[in-house]
């Protein structure tokens, strides 16, 4: 019997897992016995803190930047238009423009 490990206990896959599929590399991540308890809470900080940067309403940011185009006509700004009219607003502009400065 050798002592070769499984394609889910290499840290390589995990990682990859990780980023590509994160609810399945976390699963992994923590029953992997090849991780030391600093580089686990190195990991879950450095997590928090791209999470809490990310924090913004990307939505409403990529609404502003399709009104700015002026293009009338693409999905997304027909959508981000329905989309204010949905939360009952008048002027999506302004509605999205406060939504992104979040």
């Amino acid at each position: 019997m050798t002592n070769e490990l499984k394609w889910h206990q290499k840290s390589s896959y995990t990682i990859a897992l990780l980023i590509i599929f994160f609810p399945l590399g976390a699963i992994l991540w923590w029953k992997n016995k090849g991780w030391s308890l600093k580089t686990l809470l190195g990991i879950i900080v450095i997590i928090t803190i791209v999470g809490v940067c990310n924090k913004g309403n990307n939505t409403a940011c990529k609404c502003i930047e399709e009104f700015d185009t002026m293009n009338y006509n693409s999905a997304l700004y027909i959508k981000c238009l329905d989309w204010a009219i949905a939360e009952g607003e008048s002027d999506a502009y302004d509605y999205f423009k406060k939504e992104c400065d979040k």
